[in-house]
This record gives structure tokens, C-alpha cells and sequence, in this order.
């Protein structure tokens, strides 16, 4: 235990004893209750968790909060969500899809306002987990992928703004293979599989669904109702996002629902991560273990030939789709707005500004 002296939203803590371990997303959620900092993709990539350290000089920077220990706080000042509240109340949040499309259409419609919709590095997924019968069966697996009606994931959730994916890679990803076909929605071929399976009259499963979240409750309803077409009954489970991520994790979960992003432009570090269940991601938190596919990723890792790395990837991205572990919904880009006087204002499908060349 460390005794921890910090000043949140220009107040100052009781110096409080924590223990070593505890990620400062965990003391402001579960010990203030502050709940406006999220847990998103607990690799300090995303930056739904990220606060902002107020310098003594006058400067300010942002800090993750899912990997970094509360105690490395330690005699700082920061600002969370809260911190930005007007009489007491946050403004409504952009990720609530109906929030988020009415948000959208007001700026469409601002004379001088433009909305630009950035190519992302981000892509939506669910996680099946290969180490829960019969979930362990690949034509299970590939049944449920078959029955993911992506177009309507995109149309009813996103309101049209994502594309179906075909790959675990993401079209802006160098690499990526826009032939591959990847498993797109096919009730026959879903019913086909299943019968191929351990399990051909069906069986229950849960998914684990992110409480509060609406995006994540809609996903799950429509899963739902196509697996009940194959007699897969499905329920739904709801937890914090905190908790998801934890037993997501340890395993301890059978389907639920992620994402990925990357502010890096190759496509190893993602390979690594969702195929190779011995480079510390257990694939992606599925279990996969194929001896073949992770071979593939690591030639693929020591290739330096540009034809030969792409031959590689193109088998890589067919046989992740085939194991079906991670199914793949859709690409989803940043959509950004600026002033219509505003010129060259640029952001990287790795969601890095540019302003050397921006002009007014």
C-alpha cells in the first residue's frame, strides 16, 4: 500500500492508501465513483480513459488511466470528464448513436460548419472464445459468423456510417486484402456449418454485454435474433464495461464484443495480437491457438520482400477469417467537424492531427 496525494477537478484529496497494483481508471471509477473516464481498450490506445495532468508551469497533457498505476499520480493535478461539467451536467455523449447521429445532422446543416468523415485504423468485432465447448468447434464458430448480418449492424446502429468488414485488418492497414472475402451473412451457410458440428440441433450460450452502452445492447439484440433462426439460444448478460473487460481477459466469457485500433502503420503489431496466443493478447482474448496461422504471422513479421510480405498477409487475413474466433462486423471512420473557413486541416487514419499546414 502507497499513500496517494492527488488533485482532482481543482480539488484536493485526503491522502488516501492504495495498493500498488490499482490502475488510476479503477480509483476513479470504483473508489471516487467518477465514472465519466471509460475503460475502452485497456492498451492505452483508444484514450476513452485518458485524463489531463495540469502542469504547475501552466501546462497540460494527457495521460491514459487503464495501464497506469494510481500511485504514479502521485502529487498531481488533473482534470477529468467531470471537470468540464456546466452547472453540474455533462453535455450529452457522442458515442449514444442517437445522440450521436442528431449531433451529426445539426453540423450538417450549420452553415459554416463542415463535417469531414476520416478513414480510421478502427474495426469492430465480436470475441468467440475457443476455450468453451462447444464453442471449441471451428464450424460452431463459423456458423455464428455466418449469421452476423453486418449490412444491418451498420445501417440500424451506425445510421450508414461503417462498412462490413471482410478482415481483422483494416482497409487503411498496409497489407490488408480487399479481395479476401472473409465470412459475410449467409443463413444457408450458417445452417450448413452447424450441422457439420458437434452441436447440430443448437445449444445456449451468453453473450457479455457492456451495461450502458447502446451500441453494445443493439449488437447484442441482433445477434440474438439471427442465432435464434439456427436454434442458438442466446443470452445476454449484462456487466460494467469494467468488469467485461476484466473477465474478456481472464477468459472467463463465451461471445462478446471489442474492438481494435492503432496508431502505428503495420500490420504485425495487430497480427500479433489477435492470432499468436503467446505474444501476451492470447489472441485477442479468444484462445486461438493455430500452429499453422502463427507461422504465417511470424514469416510474415521477418519479410521484408513487399510481394512476399503481401502474399503472406492475403493467406494470413483468409485462414483468421476461417478459424472464425474474432468475427469481423465493420469499419467505422472518425467523423470530425471544422469551421468551412478552415483549410488543410488533416488527421491520419492513426488519429494524429496535422496543423503544420493549417490556415484560417
Amino acid at each position: 500500500m502507497t499513500t496517494l496525494s492527488i488533485t482532482i477537478n481543482g480539488r484536493a484529496l485526503k491522502p488516501t492508501d492504495v495498493r500498488d497494483d490499482l490502475t488510476m481508471n479503477d480509483f476513479l471509477r470504483e473508489h471516487l465513483g467518477m465514472t465519466g473516464t471509460k475503460f475502452g481498450c485497456g492498451a492505452a490506445q483508444c484514450l476513452s480513459c485518458a485524463v489531463i495532468i495540469d502542469n504547475p508551469d501552466g501546462t497540460s497533457y494527457t495521460s491514459p488511466t487503464c495501464v497506469v498505476s494510481a500511485i504514479s499520480f502521485d502529487g498531481k493535478a488533473i482534470r477529468t470528464v467531470e471537470g468540464h461539467a456546466k452547472n453540474g451536467e455533462l453535455t450529452k455523449l457522442l458515442n449514444d448513436k442517437q445522440n450521436l447521429d442528431e449531433e451529426l445532422k445539426k453540423l450538417r446543416e450549420a452553415p459554416n460548419v463542415k463535417i469531414v468523415e476520416q478513414e480510421s485504423m478502427r474495426i469492430m468485432m465480436f470475441q468467440i472464445n475457443n476455450q468453451r465447448a462447444p464453442l471449441t468447434d471451428v464450424h460452431v464458430r463459423r456458423a455464428i459468423s455466418y449469421a452476423i448480418d453486418r449490412e444491418a449492424l451498420a445501417k440500424n446502429l451506425l445510421f450508414g456510417n461503417g462498412v462490413p468488414a471482410n478482415s481483422f485488418m483494416m482497409p487503411t492497414t498496409p497489407y490488408y486484402d480487399k479481395s479476401s472475402p472473409g465470412i459475410q451473412y449467409d443463413m444457408n451457410r450458417a445452417r450448413a456449418e452447424l450441422k457439420l458440428s458437434s452441436v447440430p440441433g443448437g445449444f445456449t450460450t451468453t453473450f457479455l454485454a457492456m451495461s450502458g452502452d447502446s451500441v453494445d445492447s443493439g449488437i447484442a439484440q441482433i445477434l440474438q435474433a439471427s442465432l435464434k433462426d439456427l436454434g442458438i439460444t442466446m443470452n445476454i448478460q449484462n456487466v460494467d464495461p469494467s468488469a467485461q473487460h476484466d473477465m474478456t481477459t481472464k477468459l472467463q466469457y463465451e461471445i462478446a464484443h471489442s474492438y481494435w485500433t492503432m496508431d502505428l502503420a503495420d500490420p504485425d503489431e495487430l497480427a500479433q495480437f489477435a492470432l499468436d496466443p503467446t505474444s501476451g493478447g492470447h489472441s485477442f482474448y479468444t484462445g486461438l491457438n493455430d500452429p499453422a496461422l502463427i507461422d504465417l504471422v511470424h514469416q510474415a513479421q521477418q519479410e521484408f520482400d513487399k510481394t512476399k510480405r503481401q502474399a503472406l498477409y492475403s493467406k494470413i487475413q483468409q485462414q483468421a477469417a476461417d478459424d472464425a474466433s474474432l468475427a469481423f462486423l465493420y469499419y467505422t471512420p472518425f467523423p470530425y467537424s471544422r469551421g468551412s473557413g478552415v483549410k488543410n486541416f488533416k488527421v491520419l487514419p492513426t488519429g494524429q492531427y496535422h496543423l503544420e499546414d493549417v490556415s484560417l
